[in-house]
């Protein structure tokens, strides 16, 4: 047997790993080396909770028996848990399920050294067995890096050679339009120092400017973000190339296999059509995007941390300004506003320009004289003379102060209708803005008026929507109990802060806000928030099902007979994890509310899933180290003859 030394971890020593397999061992040893690293202890283990056994138990499977995938991922993220060693979680709890399909598909017996005599002989054994354990474990590491770095590689190339022939085109671009805007700046040069001035002419070669100043200010970002996808790119495959060569020291003879089929080259034949070129570079960008973030993540666990690029705005259309298809906004008519407010906007812009000052009180006056259109005009004006802040000021004080119909209808019309990208980011920024300021009562009744749009809410908005969950605790409890109090459900209302508590908040916080409601005589309000939690729930809710089974616990009598169906609903691989969850061991009361859950979601999906996904079921519980037999035996009159021996159910 192989001993586990201790090296300064507190608590007791381990004793001798006493596995019946070589494999097992391996397991057993790795694990302890996880709890050394952490300086934990076993006691530790217990009070973390995490895998729900005694100190008995833990030390029994630490010592290589009744070990499986459940204590394995646990033991892993309990040891790491400190920051520090949170980036290597994924790599080790990958190491460890792999050790354990391993240990359950080999069965090398362990050297039984207690037939050896001889004291020497028995030394040297145990450190030959040791060793052997040891290079394989190297082996086997060197292999996995290999084959990442071979990702990584490939998925380099092919976004360096994209990016190169994206820039280039991309420069041509840029060069085109800015002589664009040359010409259009001296054309309007003149007509504004005409006498008497051609106002017309003025509003037509104002807005032809301002759009090619947005194409060219466009063009000139694509750029930029594909020259620095360009430089990554060539970072990463230099990273990548280094670390093969020095593999293929450590182990002679490796050789990478071949990247495999080469993808075709990217499209030249952009045309002349400046709006048709950049639809083309946002494609062509966001593939280039997937395969750095390929690359990133294969390269090493800490790398997400590397300024990669992303699409913008990808789901707001295409941004050209030529579709009329759509009935026109306020900003398609600025070119028809009367001359007193076309005037008195260049005027006030001007003026504002004079000082430059972004807290001038001039901005909240101007909100309350004005109206919404006019003052949008006027933010306009200030960002063509160039000042961004003043521009973003004026419309963030426009945001604070209309009623909740009116700024909702004018964050839809910035964010949901085509037009140019900065007109999405402007309706983001307004959106921002009232749900970080505004009282919870304003934001729960913004959010009520854009909930009328339904599930096709642009991104942008449920974002911002989402930001309000960070505020504090207060505001969001505020928040919820007036959103109970007023009856909006989610057939009336944008359900998604709720969600976003389900999601972001720890499950202690949440039902400490349930007991808030009962404890202030809401026995109702109690009732309907626990309603609205189970609807917020993922489906099916994995990740969820404590904070499922805590609701069953407080809130006995909450009716979840025809919300289940919809709770326990997905894909067969879902449905699976979400199954495994309620059969795994739960501390009192949790393992009777889970046993009753189970109880009434198991005849549930029997009755609405098909056999071939009830069979993909039962796979993943035997995957999950449970017995699907034993699971599906109660509800053996609902099933076919068949099912309950097949093969792919066995434990």
């Amino acid at each position: 047997m192989v001993e586990q030394q201790s090296s300064g971890r507190p608590g007791r020593k381990f004793g001798p790993v006493r596995a019946d397999t070589e494999e097992y061992t391996a397991l057993a040893t790795f694990l302890r080396k996880r709890v050394e690293a952490a300086g934990m202890t076993v006691q530790a283990l217990v009070e973390t909770g995490v895998t729900g056994l005694n100190k008995s138990a833990i030390s029994e499977r630490l010592a290589g028996a009744k070990l499986d995938a459940g204590f394995v991922t646990a033991v892993v993220e309990a040891c790491t848990d400190a920051p520090e060693l949170r980036p290597s979680r994924a790599r080790l709890l990958a190491e460890g399920l792999n050790l354990l399909a391993r240990a359950e598909n080999r069965r090398t017996p362990v050297l039984d050294l207690t037939r050896e005599k001889d004291p020497v002989s028995r030394n040297v054994a145990v450190a030959a067995q040791a060793r052997t354990i040891e290079l394989y474990e190297e082996l086997r590491l060197k292999n996995g890096q290999l084959d990442s770095l071979n990702r990584v590689r490939h998925q380099s190339e092919l976004a360096l050679r994209d990016a190169t022939a994206l820039a280039s085109v991309l420069s041509v671009w840029v060069v085109v339009l800015a002589g664009e805007v040359e010409h259009l700046s001296r054309e309007r040069e003149l007509t504004m120092a005409a006498v008497p001035p051609d106002l017309p002419r003025l509003r037509s070669i104002d807005s032809e400017l301002t759009r090619t100043i947005e194409r060219h200010d466009r063009t000139s970002a694509r750029l930029a973000r594909t020259d620095r996808d360009r430089q990554l790119a060539t970072a990463l495959l230099a990273e990548a190339m280094t670390r093969t060569r020095e593999i293929r020291r450590e182990r002679g003879t490796a050789q990478l296999p071949g990247p495999g089929v080469e993808e075709a080259a990217p499209q030249s034949g952009y045309g002349d059509d400046v709006d048709a070129a950049l639809d083309r570079a946002e494609a062509v960008s966001r593939t280039i995007a997937d395969r750095l973030r390929g690359a990133v993540a294969d390269l090493d666990d800490g790398a997400e941390t590397l300024p990669l690029s992303t699409a913008d705005n990808a789901d707001n259309g295409p941004t050209s300004t030529d579709d009329m298809d759509n009935p026109p906004r306020w900003w398609d008519t600025l070119g028809e506003v009367p001359t007193g407010v076309f005037t008195w906007a260049e005027e006030t812009a001007v003026s504002l320009l004079a000082t430059r000052d972004p807290a001038d009180p001039s901005f909240e006056a101007l909100v309350r004289k004005r109206q919404s259109q006019e003052v949008m005009l006027l933010a306009d004006r200030l960002l063509v003379h160039g000042w961004a802040e003043g521009s973003v000021r004026l419309r963030s004080t426009l945001a604070l102060s209309l009623p909740p119909e009116e700024l909702a209808w004018l964050v839809l019309a910035l964010t949901m209708t085509r037009g140019p990208t900065w007109r999405a980011e402007q309706g983001a920024q307004m959106l921002l803005a009232a749900v970080v300021q505004r009282t919870p009562s304003d934001v729960l009744a913004l959010t009520a008026q854009l909930a009328d749009v339904g599930a096709n809410l642009p991104r942008v908005v449920r974002s911002g929507i989402i930001a309000f969950v960070r505020r504090p605790r207060a505001d969001v409890t505020d928040y919820l109990r007036e959103q109970v109090g007023q009856g909006y459900y989610p057939s009336a209302h944008n359900n998604l802060v709720i969600r976003a508590v389900v999601r972001e908040w720890p499950t202690e916080k949440i039902l400490a806000l349930v007991d808030e409601l009962r404890d202030a005589g809401s026995e109702k309000n109690s009732h309907d928030f626990g309603m609205l939690l189970i609807d917020a729930l993922p489906q099916p809710p994995f990740a969820q099902t404590e904070l499922l089974l805590h609701l069953w616990t407080k809130l006995p009598h909450l009716d979840l007979d025809e919300r289940l169906p919809g709770v326990y609903h997905g894909e067969s691989k879902e449905l699976a994890d979400a199954v495994a969850a309620l059969y795994q061991e739960w501390p009192p009361p949790l393992d009777r509310a889970a046993r009753e859950l189970a109880s009434a979601v198991m005849p549930q999906l029997i009755r609405r899933e098909s056999l071939a996904s009830l069979d993909m079921i039962a796979r993943g519980l035997a995957e999950h180290q449970l017995s699907p037999e034993r699971i599906f035996a109660p509800y053996r009159d609902l099933l076919t003859p068949d099912f309950i021996s097949h093969p792919g159910t066995g434990a």
